[in-house]
């Protein structure tokens, strides 16, 4: 190309040739100075990084005022785009998103996203369609949470919706573009367990198709998933082990995103000795690594890694560590998937932390951050975040009974309403460690105000809830702190079932009165009163019970004629379900 390139389209087959392999010698910012040239040569000049802000800001505003104004079917149905210049236009837009991500330029990434949902709009229907709309709901939710603006979430799920319904699964920027969607939209209005088996179809598809580029995105959103979902341990165990060979086997970049997660299920699978060690074998080591990853600018894995920790801090009922780790989290940093949890992981730890402030003051204060917490998860609820449903439910549960410390006992049946409320909805939506959480919380609170057994047969139900997950590690910790309980729990299930038993056969209960093998006391036979009894029977068959003969009746008075045999064989045939005709 070099030597004989003298057109437009050898020059711009150029750049993307040298794009591609600055991509691969990890040479970013050469392989963004080579996209936007290209699009230069199209016509396409986007203005410079440090003006982007406040001009993507002006764009989403009228794009946002031009798609409200259009209804869902003219969006699903556009025009084909036929023009090859567009089309070029539209791959390497995608190319800049593409490469802004690994630069982390997010100025870059919105101005290409809005530039192809304006193409899109005017132009109609290219490969590109549904990745436009997919980046553009990702970009249009995530100003929504900095913002609170629910309205521009509503909308950002709308283009998000519009992207799944016209992406094709096996192409290129489809099976991406499905990804960008459960990535950052889906979760807000689906429960996790609906979309976990729609991103394991993406990574198969990806890997069918050899779209190794966007397999990482893919891996990553599909174990962010499968752990904010509850699903069996053993099968992300499982997976992760295959994420982790082809991360190796094609020199993947960052590691981090199957590795941390990989040390994350290991510890609640009961591998490892302390669930609070992601790296090394003592938290000094961890802490050094930590140390390394910051100084290296590694801050995604720095994020995941303390809010990991903070996972099992909670679970693990560790408030202090708790506390740690969400002043070492930065919010806007944090998964999207993730941050509802960051804002009810923060609001259970002040609760937790209520009854230990003695002042005043700062007690009123704490509790109306709280509450403001609480109804941000409320509003987002409200707003269909179907996956909130239950930390409302749950702080509820646990802020009534610790605003009520020091006053009048709750009563162990108020108390088990609550709670009851919260673990119906995890069991709803199939949260399956979160309804053990719920349970475990429940029994501890119950213990408090007496009712060891009401306390006991919920710890019981939390042991079979986490062994379910196959959070062995979380088994065992309440195996060695609440063995009395669990037993409890045991002999009551036993006992219950015996009488559930008895209730069911009470015929059967043992008769200490009653011989075995003859002997029994029969009654006698009045061998009279039986053959007056079957001579009336017999009578009132044949028709002699009254002292008249029905023969001796008028014609016509009440008889019915005698039915003819085929009539009978009707009757016959419809009672044995045959359909003759007469």
């Amino acid at each position: 190309v070099l030597e004989n390139g003298k057109n437009l389209k050898d020059q711009i087959m150029l750049h993307q040739a040298k794009t591609g392999l600055s991509i691969g010698k990890k040479n970013y910012q050469y392989a963004l100075e080579q996209v936007l040239s290209a699009l230069e040569l199209l016509g396409e000049k986007p203005p410079q990084e440090v003006d982007l802000s406040k001009t993507v800001s002006h764009v989403i505003e009228n794009l946002s005022r031009q798609i409200h104004e259009k209804e869902n079917h003219s969006l699903l149905q556009p025009g084909h785009c036929t023009d090859k210049k567009t089309s070029d236009v539209m791959i390497l837009l995608c190319d800049l998103i593409k490469i802004s991500r690994l630069c982390k330029s997010k100025a870059y990434e919105e101005a290409a996203t809005v530039r192809m949902m304006s193409i899109c709009l005017d132009s109609g229907y290219t490969s590109q369609y549904s990745t436009s709309f997919a980046h553009y709901g990702a970009i249009l939710m995530e100003r929504a949470l900095a913002t609170d603006d629910l309205d521009l979430a509503k909308e950002g799920y709308r283009m998000g919706q519009i992207s799944e319904k016209m992406a094709r699964l096996k192409s290129l920027y489809g099976g991406h573009s499905l990804a960008i969607f459960h990535h950052y939209i889906s979760h807000w209005r689906r429960t996790y367990r609906r979309s976990l088996g729609q991103i394991l179809s993406i990574y198969n598809a990806q890997l069918e198709s050899g779209d190794y580029f966007h397999i990482p995105f893919t891996t990553f959103t599909y174990v962010q998933y499968h752990l904010a979902s509850g699903h069996n341990l053993s099968k992300l165990d499982d997976n992760l082990q295959l994420f982790d060979a082809l991360y190796q086997d094609y020199k993947m970049d960052n590691h981090w995103t199957t590795q941390l997660p990989q040390r994350f299920v290991s510890n609640l699978l009961g591998e490892t000795s302390d669930p609070f060690v992601l790296y090394g074998n003592t938290i000094e080591d961890q802490n050094a690594r930590i140390d390394q990853m910051e100084k290296a600018g590694e801050n995604d894995a720095v994020q995941l890694m303390h809010f990991l920790i903070l996972f099992n801090s909670v679970l693990f009922h560790n408030p202090e560590l708790s506390k740690s780790c969400l002043e070492k989290i930065k919010k806007e940093n944090v998964s999207s998937i993730w941050k509802p949890w960051i804002t009810f992981f923060q609001c259970f730890t002040d609760i937790v932390s209520l009854p230990t402030i003695e002042k005043k003051v700062e007690k009123r204060e704490l509790e109306e951050i709280i509450n403001r917490q609480r109804d941000q998860l409320l509003d987002w609820y409200d707003q269909g975040a179907v996956n909130c449903s239950f930390m409302v439910s749950l702080i509820d549960a646990e802020f009534m009974v610790t605003d009520s410390a020091g006053k009048k006992s709750v009563p162990s049946i108020r108390i088990k309403k609550f709670y009851d409320d919260a673990i119906a909805v995890a069991e709803e939506q199939e949260l399956t460690h979160m309804e053990g959480f719920c349970l475990e919380r429940a029994s501890m609170r119950l213990e408090a105000v007496g009712a060891e057994e009401l306390s006991a047969e919920y710890m019981g139900k939390a042991h079979d809830s986490y062994m379910e997950w196959n959070a062995i590690a979380k088994v065992d910790d309440l195996e060695e702190n609440h063995a009395t309980k669990l037993q409890l729990a045991k002999h009551a299930s036993m006992k219950m079932v015996g009488e559930n038993y008895v209730r069911q056969n009470r015929d059967m209960r043992y008769n200490p009165d009653r011989a075995i093998g003859g002997g029994r006391n029969l009654k006698t036979i009045n061998i009279e009163k039986i053959a007056k009894k079957a001579g009336k029977v017999k009578k009132i068959a044949l028709g002699k019970s009254s002292g008249k003969s029905p023969r001796d009746a008028p014609k016509g008075a009440g008889t019915s004629p005698r039915a003819s045999p085929r009539r009978q064989k009707f009757a016959i045939s419809i009672k044995l379900g045959k359909n003759e005709k007469w």
